[in-house]
């Protein structure tokens, strides 16, 4: 019996056709306390400490770099 995880790993990410995710992130809302990889470095999870600004949609994270959280991530 499989049980229901709250995460998914980032080779699951990256398998997901790209007009799903866009789906997903119409609806998704990010926070702090949750993982994300970098597009562009996809080799290793960061956690979101804070939002920057909830117009501006950056993430804080790593002792206050800031990134924008749907475009990059």
């Amino acid at each position: 019996m499989r049980f229901p995880r709250e995460r998914v790993t980032i080779a699951e990410v990256q398998a997901t056709d790209p007009m799903v995710l866009d789906k997903i992130f119409e609806f998704y809302d990010f926070s702090a306390g949750e993982y994300f990889f970098i597009k562009e470095q996809p080799d290793r999870e960061w956690v979101v400490e804070a939002e920057d600004s909830p117009d501006d949609l950056n993430a804080i994270y790593d002792g206050g770099k800031v990134i924008a959280f749907y475009k990059e991530c």
